[in-house]
């Protein structure tokens, strides 16, 4: 897994861990913990990591299943 890392732009600050981000900002809007897919597909926001991480959890499962059933 890759380490943590924060940024700060603008008020907003962003803490990425692998594919799993928390993004919160001044105004308080779309703050959480959000899914970063390969493709640009985001999925968010989460109130709490473990519910962000069960969620990529379930993706990979069907993506795996996916992948199964076609083959690969």
């Amino acid at each position: 897994m890759k380490s943590s890392t924060a940024h700060v732009i603008t008020g907003k600050a962003q803490y990425r861990i692998g594919n799993i981000f928390f993004q919160s900002n001044i105004e308080g809007s779309n703050a959480g913990w959000f899914i970063n897919i390969q493709g640009g597909n985001v999925y968010g926001p989460f109130r709490e990591k473990c519910v962000a991480e069960s969620i990529l959890e379930g993706l990979l499962r069907k993506d795996r299943e996916r992948r199964a059933s076609n083959g690969h």
